[in-house]
């Protein structure tokens, strides 16, 4: 209950609230390409199956794609069977069933939040909510069994606990551990350093351009790489901001088409510059590369090998991440 009254103020409290847009979602008529049943299968267990990396800290995630890799569906069977011994362990232990039914709901909504995913959203940032239901899961088990335990053998009560609380401790500061160590490659260190060196060398251009503002920024890209840290500088130095309805999912703001006296700004990556720079009345303001000859040689020599090694082929997306000439240009076409 206390973590729903965020969410249900919000609800009442904004324009539209995060449960309408969830509805809106599910029953949106909008042709919407989901992971393949085969896929989401296999991300669910990755997730939810045991061992899972809520224990073990073990996610597979692809280098390039940056999604989580589907495991065997047979890893699901582990904790199903752990769940039903629990419930039938837990049999006269109120206590017990309520959290065996708390854990297998969350376990349940997760699994059917992960079939929800769209094509090529399977980020683990996206799918590890779900180890909060593996958790629960498990300490479900524990706690079903020790009560199981009390009840049949009451003269053990100090021997029961103790082990029921070690392992909840152990399993916790696992948890902990591995919720530390996972790393989501896509904002990892190395990417951070990269998206401010980019961001330095196109800010001077973008603020001479927009001034005190308003600016509307356009989405042209797949993903807001550059395009939301430009929105994060503008917002700190105050200038008023605004964005398409595309961009506004990412932002969650509601958007719009750009309004009179706004500066159009249109953030693009070397792939749509070509599309970009020889429109009418656009106009580059900034620039950002960040490799030099000897570099973008190399990214050639590299694309070239037909059967590239792992390593080739972390080189490869290495340089292709820096390669990524972002350009910024002010759309006065109206």
């Amino acid at each position: 209950m206390l973590a729903w009254i965020g969410p249900l103020v919000e609800q009442v409290t904004a324009d539209e609230g995060n449960v309408s847009l969830g509805i809106e979602y599910l029953r949106s008529d909008e042709a919407t390409d989901r992971l393949p049943a085969g896929d989401a299968l296999g991300v669910a267990a990755t997730e939810l199956g045991w061992p899972g990396p809520w224990l073990t800290g073990d996610e597979p995630v692809d280098e390039l794609a940056l999604q989580v890799q589907p495991s065997s569906p047979w890893r699901l069977v582990v904790p199903v069977a752990a769940l039903a011994g629990a419930a039938w362990l837990a049999r006269g232990d109120r206590s017990a069933t309520r959290l065996v039914v708390v854990a297998a709901v969350a376990m349940g909504a997760s699994f059917l939040a992960i079939f929800q995913l769209e094509v090529d959203r399977a980020f683990p940032y996206a799918v590890r909510a779900a180890w909060v239901a593996g958790a629960a899961a498990g300490l479900a088990v524990v706690v079903a069994g020790a009560g199981w335990a009390l009840r049949r053998w009451p003269g053990w009560r100090t021997a029961v606990v103790g082990v029921g609380l070690a392992l909840v401790a152990l399993a916790g500061g696992r948890v902990v551990a591995a919720a530390g160590d996972a790393v989501v490659p896509v904002y990892s260190p190395d990417g951070r350093a990269l998206e401010q060196a980019c961001l330095d060398q196109l800010l001077p251009g973008v603020r001479g351009a927009v001034g005190d503002g308003p600016v509307h920024v356009r989405l042209a890209e797949f993903w807001p790489v550059m395009s939301a840290p430009i929105v994060n500088e503008l917002d700190r130095a105050g200038v008023p901001w605004a964005v398409d309805e595309r961009f506004g999912f990412h932002v969650e703001r509601t958007g719009r088409e750009p309004g009179p006296g706004e500066v159009a700004l249109v953030v693009v990556d070397e792939a749509l510059r070509d599309d970009w720079e020889d429109r009418p009345g656009v106009v580059e303001v900034a620039r950002c590369d960040l490799l030099d000859a000897d570099e973008r040689a190399e990214i050639a020599e590299l694309a070239a090998i037909e059967d590239p090694t792992p390593l080739d082929r972390i080189s490869l997306f290495d340089l292709v991440r820096r390669a990524d000439r972002t350009v910024v240009y002010v759309d006065r076409s109206g």
